[in-house]
């Protein structure tokens, strides 16, 4: 988590220092997220599948040392997704007093259907896999950031 954190600190302090107009590009894509959250969780819900798919075919032929590459990676950008989320709504709480949460819709769920697809991935390979104590860290941050931005907009 610490060098998802450097990312996402570094690319807001490049905003911050560069003056990014902010409430312009969060209009454009609140907009956005309004008309196609659906197909986007539709994709996502599709590309899980695919993967579990995959999951159980490498593993009925064997290929482990290929399947836990491939689920570890969906784990790693997956969880991304859910720090940019949880940051990025508190960030844009702090500087907008915008609720990200509620303006991406479903659409927020999108990381967490790759964290569930990869961890399902992962106990195929090994069901005595750690996943959850990477897991667990990230969804606490996300409850925070939750709790964080209902307090601060509402």
């Amino acid at each position: 988590m610490c060098i998802h954190l450097l990312i996402l600190g570094g690319t807001l302090g490049f905003s911050a220092a560069y003056n990014v107009d902010m409430a312009g590009w969060y209009e454009t894509a609140a907009s956005h997220m309004a008309t196609s959250q659906i197909e986007i969780c539709v994709q996502a819900l599709i590309a899980g599948c695919v993967l579990v798919l995959i999951s159980v075919i490498m593993a009925q032929m064997n290929a482990y040392s290929l399947m836990l590459p491939l689920a570890r990676l969906v784990l790693e950008i997956s969880l991304f997704g859910v720090s940019i989320l949880s940051f990025g709504a508190l960030y844009l709480s702090w500087v907008l007093l915008e609720n990200a949460w509620l303006d991406m819709g479903l659409a927020a769920m999108v990381p967490f259907l790759g964290v569930g697809t990869a961890s399902i991935a992962l106990y195929i390979f090994d069901f005595n896999y750690p996943f959850m104590q990477k897991i667990l860290g990230y969804l606490i941050l996300t409850l925070f950031s939750l709790a964080l931005v209902f307090v601060r907009v509402m």
